[in-house]
């Protein structure tokens, strides 16, 4: 989380990861936190994953399992924000091609370490992440997506 100016602060950021509260992974949780971090008038920036469909059972356990909601999709994060009495000042979804750039950039980079490094301890597990990440997402084309949404908090 990131915040900027005095205390309730004028804006504040998470991206892609949830808040840190009791209930970490929370999507209503997240709102409600950066909410009450941020003054009337101010601005939340948020990145956050959402589903075009349903991932293949594989996947889903990956993600885990029945615990997350596979339906949340673009439109959904909106309407939480509204719920939350949060203006949407704009929402921008990432394409395909954008998506697939960054997870090409991040497994590149984390390859690059693990050669750069083969004796660092975390390597093995490493690869071993990436290993079992990237076949299922590769079988499961169009499935995530990440948007960015510009919220005002009234007042």
């Amino acid at each position: 989380i990131a915040c900027v100016g005095a205390r309730p602060w004028k804006a504040s950021a998470t991206g892609g990861a949830p808040v840190p509260t009791d209930a970490q992974g929370d999507r209503a949780a997240t709102l409600t936190a950066l909410r009450d971090l941020t003054r009337p008038g101010g601005l939340i920036l948020i990145g956050e994953e959402f589903y075009h469909r349903a991932p293949d059972a594989e996947l889903r356990a990956l993600l885990g399992g029945e615990q997350t909601d596979f339906t949340f999709g673009f439109d959904d994060q909106r309407a939480l924000a509204a719920e939350h009495g949060l203006e949407v000042v704009h929402a921008l979804a990432s394409t395909e091609a954008e998506l697939r750039a960054y997870d090409g950039a991040f497994h590149d980079a984390i390859r690059g370490f693990t050669q750069a490094h083969p004796g660092d301890p975390d390597t093995p597990r490493f690869l071993e992440r990436l290993d079992t990440w990237c076949a299922p997402f590769a079988r499961n084309p169009k499935t995530l997506g990440f948007g960015w949404f510009l919220l005002r908090r009234p007042g």
